[in-house]
């Protein structure tokens, strides 16, 4: 059979068009799988998030697996009990979007203070971890009413609002079981002059253990609410 000029520059054209969307449509899974995006709405995450204010979500950085081979190709993963979180487990610090425990149908955001097994306790101001005081950023405004202290569950995180005195959290009574986090905020993206990553705190890497401070910033929507 004799193929002309014409037919196999077809036949390339498809071929690569073929290509180009099942690329496309691959980029497509990938995003969806690890990004979510946010409209934040409340103040309880002031002074570090505003209502209004759109978020990227990352779903994939907590993402765990009980598979032993998975442990065996990354050698630095953290362990909790049989899982492997391939990246890092949840951190102190981190702001996340989590299903509220009491009504999964709402989605809410806050910061992670307390994890599995520690002892949490808010006096005068301070918060305690294991009796010790967590040093945070000077933005963040001080509690006004002592709490605790309680023991984190294990696989659950104690979580509590920016906003230490308007903020619904986890001084309410209840935790953040690991399978109800959706994921870390990100990236700011909306509005355009507070674009850049989102203000996850990190333990400093000299002083204190418990001293936190703020990450480097780059200077279909659902809500997540206070």
């Amino acid at each position: 059979m004799v193929y002309n000029n014409k037919h196999i520059k077809m036949k390339s054209a498809l071929k690569e068009t073929l290509e180009t969307v099942i690329i496309a449509f691959a980029i497509f899974l990938a995003l969806q799988t690890t990004l979510m995006g946010f409209i934040v709405e409340g103040s309880s995450m002031s002074p570090s998030l505003f209502t209004g204010e759109k978020i990227l979500v990352n779903k994939a950085v907590y993402l765990s697996s009980s598979w032993d081979i998975v442990r065996r190709i990354t050698p630095n993963s953290k362990h909790e009990d049989e899982n492997s979180f391939i990246f890092h487990p949840p951190q102190r610090g981190d702001i996340i979007c989590f299903y509220f425990p009491r009504d999964i149908k709402q989605i809410y955001i806050k910061r992670i203070i307390g994890l599995p097994g520690e002892t949490v306790e808010i006096r005068n101001g301070k918060v305690l971890i294991n009796d010790s005081v967590i040093k945070e950023p000077s933005n963040i405004p001080t509690a006004r009413n002592n709490y605790g202290p309680i023991t984190v569950p294990p696989k659950q995180y104690f979580v509590m609002g920016d906003n230490r005195n308007g903020s619904s959290d986890s001084r309410g009574g209840w935790t953040v079981p690991k399978d109800n986090i959706i994921g870390k905020a990100w990236l700011i993206y909306w509005p355009l002059p507070k674009w850049g990553l989102a203000p996850n705190f990190k333990l400093a890497s000299s002083g204190s253990p418990l001293t936190l401070q703020s990450e480097d910033l780059f200077s279909f929507p659902e809500m997540v609410r206070r």
